[in-house]
């Protein structure tokens, strides 16, 4: 990876790391707490709060492109990518589960920006077009203390 690649690698995975991380946190302080032990943020509560009509506006915007079309797809015990072609993202709850947070998960334990400069400039598009979804996301929950 050259300079420049690294560079946007960083910024757009820190920038992304940051925002995601006063989601959490604002999600458990707000409305969004999950019913269970532990304190985690309620991601689908969240989505759902958002409607339907911010998924179209993101669908729309063809902003987001490889994560709804190809989104992340999780790394199982015996090292292989599932599921082998990834579905397409087709609602909010979905945008939010599967697509930005499964980018979270991956990035946090490792599994993004490595492979060949096509699986990093896949990787590039995922975290560039999360970390836009969730700043859009915060611009329509205005009530969340970010």
């Amino acid at each position: 990876m050259n300079g420049a690649a690294l560079n946007r690698e960083h910024n757009a995975s820190e920038a992304f790391t940051a925002l995601f991380r006063r989601f959490e946190h604002a999600l458990k302080l707000g409305d969004f707490l999950a019913k269970k032990q532990r304190a985690e943020a309620d991601w689908r509560a969240f989505a759902e709060s958002l409607g339907v009509e911010f998924f179209v506006g993101v669908r729309q915007s063809k902003k987001a492109p490889t994560l709804i079309q190809e989104p992340p797809r999780r790394l199982m015990a015996d090292l292989t990518w599932k599921p082998d072609v990834p579905i397409p993202i087709e609602n909010v709850v979905e945008l939010f589960q599967r697509g930005v947070c499964q980018v979270r998960n991956n990035l946090f334990h490792g599994e993004k920006y490595i492979g060949s400069r096509e699986a990093q400039s896949r990787d590039e598009a995922l975290v560039s077009e999360s970390l836009w979804v969730l700043r859009l996301a915060s611009e329509k929950a205005p009530k969340l203390k970010l």
